[in-house]
């Protein structure tokens, strides 16, 4: 069926919730109408909804009959998305919906995140409560908040809230995998504050832009040889530096913590001077890079733009030095490759979010990443060096575990039933990127995970889309793990 509406597609309970999900808008910190929305909805179905401290959602739906003695079973997913948008689409996050635009088998939005992770998941939970047909034991729908900018809300879950044992975690992004396991991470925001000065006498304001990398997910995408802007900017920053000396005004990249930037801006002042020799070094440090990048970014490109001075500041000579060293000295990506999980990376730092202005100072954040929790620690304490050669403090925050895998009875009854959806073997993963299953199992230590989902690709960039038929397979898993859950200890 060819259709340009996403009301007409299968499973039809799944993408009316999904295109109600998308109609209110819903960034990290600004979820609060959607989840008044589904909080509402579910009183008017008579479930049973309640929230705890952290804002996080439970709803209940009882066993249908002759369904009484079937375990409880939890489906889990979180209410906000990624706000990430191209520079050239003006787009409010906080008041504009997500525009779904069909293109053959895939689901984009227009020139934004689509928000597939994790709308698509709580559209199914949501679904499954919805669903009249559907045969049933317990059921225990759990909507956990800010989970893409530190996973609070599964963090401060309250811990006697949920009775189920068994949990199906939806934010996944792979139909034919399924996931036992999880990296933990840490939050590390570089500071420092600075001096400015008004600019010198007849001197150059000078913006460059690099555009058109293709980003990502710092989780999922680590290992796909994506750049980052962050980092190719330093780059060329030090090496421009060390040939004509500028002063910053302003650095800007990234709006996401756990997303690889796409762009990165610098506006600096050159004297006078100085300029046509900073033109050079442009020209001949930029055409070095994009030799380097050019396979793996084809659309990235730098733009150099003449600016008016407009009583801008320019920070003082003395702090170039030392924020130019640690912007190129910085780790970024794989740091190793796990010795425990075949073809799984362990640990990486993910450079996310840089700001430098007269208002904030300094400030660099960065997601770091790793399947042993240990190592985020250690890796910790090299962060903390370079911090301290370089005159800036370092914050270490949000920290959370990993979620270790275990084989149980549920995670071979749910592989057993995935097979006979994929019609082949499917494959038991650990992923990399950070899953709110281990911070929850350390809320519920005796609960069983498993983590499932349909395909998304490059999420958190406005490239996003998901595979609609594998939207349907994932589904039918769903419906299929839950009406035939009765046989878990057959």
């Amino acid at each position: 069926m060819t259709t340009n509406n996403i009301l007409d597609l299968n499973p039809k309970l799944l993408w009316k919730w999904f295109n109600t999900i998308c109609s209110i808008p819903h960034p990290s910190y600004h979820d609060q109408a959607l989840v008044n929305y589904i909080v509402n909805w579910a009183q008017q179905q008579n479930l049973d909804v309640s929230t705890d401290k952290a804002g996080n959602v439970l709803i209940r739906k009882a066993a249908s009959p002759g369904y009484e003695n079937v375990p409880c079973l939890a489906l889990q997913a979180h209410s906000d998305m990624v706000p990430q948008a191209n520079s050239d689409k003006q787009h409010d996050f906080l008041v504009d919906p997500i525009v779904p635009v069909i293109n053959g088998d895939f689901l984009y939005a227009d020139n934004t995140t689509l928000g597939a992770d994790n709308g698509i998941g709580l559209a199914s939970a949501l679904a499954v409560l919805e669903d009249p047909n559907l045969k049933h034991g317990p059921i225990e729908v759990l909507v956990t908040r800010t989970e893409e900018v530190g996973m609070e809300g599964a963090i401060n879950l309250a811990n006697d809230w949920l009775t189920a044992e068994y949990m199906i975690n939806t934010d996944t992004e792979e139909w034919g995998e399924l996931y036992l396991g999880c990296a933990g991470g840490s939050d590390l925001t570089f500071t420092k504050e600075l001096n400015f000065k008004p600019l010198k006498e007849n001197a150059k304001v000078v913006k460059l832009s690099l555009t058109g990398f293709r980003g990502g997910h710092s989780g999922c995408d680590i290992h796909t040889n994506r750049e980052n802007a962050i980092k190719c900017l330093s780059k060329l920053l030090y090496a421009m530096y060390r040939e004509v000396k500028f002063n910053f005004i302003d650095l800007y990249a990234g709006q996401a913590r756990n997303a690889i930037p796409r762009e990165a801006y610098a506006t600096v002042m050159v004297t006078e001077q100085n300029y046509q020799r900073f033109l050079e070094a442009y020209q001949a440090n930029t055409a070095k890079l994009l030799s380097i990048y050019g396979l793996a970014e084809p659309d990235g490109k730098f733009i150099l733009e003449e600016q008016a001075a407009d009583n801008q500041r320019r920070l003082s000579c003395s702090d170039m030095p030392n924020l130019l060293r640690f912007l190129v000295l910085v780790p970024n990506g794989i740091l190793r490759q796990s010795d425990e999980f075949a073809n799984t990376v362990e640990s990486s730092l993910s450079g996310g979010i840089l700001r430098l202005n007269p208002t904030d100072g300094f400030k660099y954040k960065i997601l770091a990443r790793s399947t042993v929790d240990t190592a985020n620690a250690l890796f910790g304490n090299e962060m903390y060096a370079l911090a301290d050669l370089t005159c800036l403090t370092l914050t270490i925050s949000g920290t959370y575990s990993g979620w270790r895998p275990e084989t149980s009875d549920f995670t071979k009854f749910v592989e057993k039933v995935y097979n006979q959806h994929n019609q082949q073997q499917v494959a038991v993963k650990v992923i990399h990127a950070g899953l709110e299953c281990g911070i929850i199992k350390g809320h519920y230590p005796n609960m069983q995970l498993v983590s499932i989902g349909p395909d998304i690709f490059n999420p958190h960039t406005p490239k996003e889309h998901c595979r609609i038929s594998s939207v349907e397979k994932y589904y039918n898993l769903i419906v299929d793990l839950i009406q035939n859950f009765k046989e878990l200890d057959k």
